[in-house]
């Protein structure tokens, strides 16, 4: 194994092209079995070793092999995340506790880096329903289909509105998930205007008082659920927008490495195809083409800020290209200071390892 670690890298160079592997999985130890996640890594490194020695010569394919079974000894099952990935070249490796839910994604080749996990990320709807009916507040967690209810409270006419946003301050916090209100006009009127959580409300859609069955409400919401990606994009923006005006955003690759380094990163946003390589020429850095051969090696400073959001526990979405003009391509909205005699700040949410 040591020998494979480190053949010359002239041998690398064989071809001009360096194999990488990227692979994304649901994790969430606690609440599937270690023996299941384990049999899946492997069936799926098998996968992954299979297709390398497909595409390269041994002595290339080999140490990216090495470094990925190495890997899978170092996961932690005490790490109680909703997803894993793991990305290989030659030469380093990364694993990764991600927050978010990924569907199962097995990719090798060149030019493989940290956006490929995040574009691995599930696209699936994933929401909160809030329903406004004459004597109670239903709360459900949505998908596509169906509709769960996670909280049935009865409330009164005066102040129901931030009785309302109390309890939905609460669940924000907990479940990070865009919200749908649903319910009488004058009701969604009311709310509309004196809500403190419109940056996570994607929409009010008006219920006939008649109508009070979860498959109705599905029924209702199916319109905006089959534009989910643009309704998730407009979201970001109008989150970005009021971080813009609360002075908690931070634009540019020089303002987003600058705030993800204070390790209180909520939300990046970044276009996917922005690339900003940097080399050290006399103590300063500039641009240029990459010169290394290692893609996980290349001095990104994108990769670089994404990486640090994803081991602060924030959120990153990629969005198409020139939708961030007006944020210079690249956006992070940072959490307001807390003094160190405050409460605790959260803790890290997601964890990186180079080798």
């Amino acid at each position: 194994m040591i020998q494979v670690l480190s053949l010359p890298e002239e041998l690398i160079h064989e071809t001009g092209q360096t194999p990488a592997v990227c692979m994304a999985l649901p994790f969430e130890p606690q609440v599937n079995e270690k023996a299941s996640i384990e049999s899946r890594l492997k069936r799926m490194i098998s996968k992954a070793e299979s297709r390398l020695l497909q595409q390269y010569s041994n002595r290339k394919a080999l140490p990216v092999i090495a470094r990925i079974q190495q890997l899978l000894k170092e996961i932690s099952y005490y790490n109680y995340r909703k997803s894993i990935a793991l990305l290989a070249t030659p030469y380093r490796s990364k694993l990764f506790y991600l927050d978010f839910p990924v569907i199962e994604m097995i990719r090798t080749g060149e030019d493989l880096d940290v956006k490929n996990i995040i574009k691995a990320k599930s696209n699936a709807p994933h929401y909160l329903a809030l329903v406004l009916e004459s004597q109670y507040i239903n709360l459900y967690e949505g998908n596509n289909t169906h509709l769960t209810l996670i909280q049935h409270n009865a409330w009164s006419h005066l102040g129901f509105v931030p009785q309302i946003d109390r309890g939905l301050g609460l669940i924000l916090e907990a479940f990070h998930l865009p919200v749908f209100v649903l319910g009488e006009k004058e009701l969604l009127e009311v709310s509309k205007k004196e809500t403190e959580h419109a940056a996570h409300i994607m929409d009010y859609l008006p219920v006939d008082p008649r109508q009070g069955s979860e498959n109705e409400y599905v029924t209702i919401l199916q319109p905006a659920l089959n534009h989910w990606p643009h309704h998730r994009k407009e979201l970001i923006l109008q989150k970005l927008n009021n971080a813009h005006k609360a002075c908690t955003l931070h634009c540019g690759i020089d303002g987003a490495w600058q705030a993800a380094t204070h390790r209180r990163s909520i939300l990046l946003a970044v276009e996917e195809n922005l690339v900003r390589f940097i080399s050290c020429n006399h103590d300063k850095e500039e641009l240029q083409e990459p010169l290394s051969i290692d893609p996980l090696n290349q001095q990104d400073v994108v990769n670089d800020i994404i990486e640090k959001v994803l081991k602060d526990g924030g959120e990153v979405e990629l969005l198409p290209a020139g939708s961030l003009e007006a944020y210079q391509q690249i956006a992070l909205i940072e959490a307001h200071h807390i003094p160190l005699t405050g409460p605790m700040m959260r803790h890290s949410s997601s964890h990186t390892d180079d080798h």
